[in-house]
């Protein structure tokens, strides 16, 4: 469904790479407290999700998560982290189904 470019062995190794690809946005900002610019102006529909990045916790299942590479329709880049499972957010999740999803 997404378009997922590398496989990164970190989350760290992957915000770095992302960071240098010019996605320099931290969503999760944003999602936290609504009141930003980005999430107060655009609607989800407005944002696309370029690639995602699945981690699992080798060691503690507390770590597994999912990064969101995501663009918006005005230019904004940057990323989204979100856990999976048990963990994952709700009101998060509900974000991400409104979002547009590239085509490979």
């Amino acid at each position: 469904m997404t378009n997922i470019k590398e496989a990164y062995p970190t989350l760290s190794i992957a915000l770095d790479d992302l960071y240098k690809r010019g996605y320099t946005t931290d969503f999760n900002l944003y999602q936290k407290s609504h009141s930003t610019k980005a999430f107060r102006e655009l609607e989800s529909n407005e944002f696309e999700i370029v690639e995602h990045h699945r981690f699992d916790g080798m060691t503690n299942v507390a770590d597994e998560s999912v990064l969101y590479v995501i663009e918006t329709n005005s230019g904004i880049k940057g990323t989204l982290i979100d856990a999976y499972g048990v963990d994952a957010s709700p009101e998060l999740a509900q974000i991400i189904r409104g979002m547009n999803f590239a085509r490979q």
